[in-house]
């Protein structure tokens, strides 16, 4: 189990994990997945630990990390560790936004032969929500997360921004917009990612369209 911890004066901020043996009854000390103590080089969030199929005690964490001069950039991390979250080895980077744009919404899988899919949203900004660009895209790593393959993409993503709810007028938070989700068929390989977009009806209301990929995410159709 992990989560982010911020420092109330702005001063770090950091990735924790704690663990339980006993279902829950007591907890470990937290661990560090991943901090950063100086603020000028930005600020960590946290994230949900992925196990490796093949051995429980192997995790993944794939926490973000934003740049404190940039609130149109970021870049995407992922932290390993190899007995069961009581440590973790120093986080790598697996890509880079690039200027103007964010990597949100991440789905990390491992697939049966230790392979990395990390699948996310690449948002590029415009002049306002409805003009921004939302791209879904994939990155594979076959060496337990130390390398990363170039970014190919998924689909474009189509969604219907929200901004109020449409029976009581109150303002809601439109990032949801940005979240997909992945899942694996353990029998056959196959990865599924469900996301929510508004091309089936011209643009009119968002509904959930689905891709997938036989070949460990190298290439994906849309279902």
């Amino acid at each position: 189990m992990t989560g982010g911890l911020f420092m109330a004066d702005g001063s770090a901020s950091a990735a924790l994990s704690v663990r339980s043996d006993d279902d829950g009854r007591t907890w470990t000390r937290p661990a560090v997945v991943v901090e950063e103590t100086d603020p000028d080089q930005g600020g960590h969030g946290g994230g949900t630990a992925v196990t490796d199929p093949r051995d429980p005690e192997v995790l993944y964490v794939v926490p973000p990390r934003f740049p404190a001069q940039s609130r149109t950039r970021n870049d995407a991390w992922i932290s390993r560790s190899t007995d069961g979250g009581r440590s973790w080895a120093a986080p790598v980077l697996v890509a880079d936004a690039g200027e103007g744009h964010l990597i949100s919404g991440r789905r990390l899988s491992v697939l049966d032969d230790g392979t990395l899919v990390d699948v996310s949203s690449r948002v590029r900004f415009g002049e306002g929500p409805n003009t921004s660009r939302l791209t879904l895209q994939a990155v594979r790593s076959t060496d337990g997360g130390r390398t990363w393959s170039a970014p190919v993409k998924v689909a474009d993503q189509r969604t219907k921004w929200l901004f109020q709810d449409p029976e009581s007028g109150e303002q809601v938070s439109h990032t949801t917009s940005l979240l997909s989700d992945t899942a694996v068929d353990r029998r056959t390989g196959r990865i599924y990612v469900a996301w929510q977009d508004s091309r089936f009806s011209g643009g009119g209301a968002d509904a959930v369209a689905l891709a997938a990929s036989d070949d460990g995410g190298r290439t994906w159709s849309e279902r």
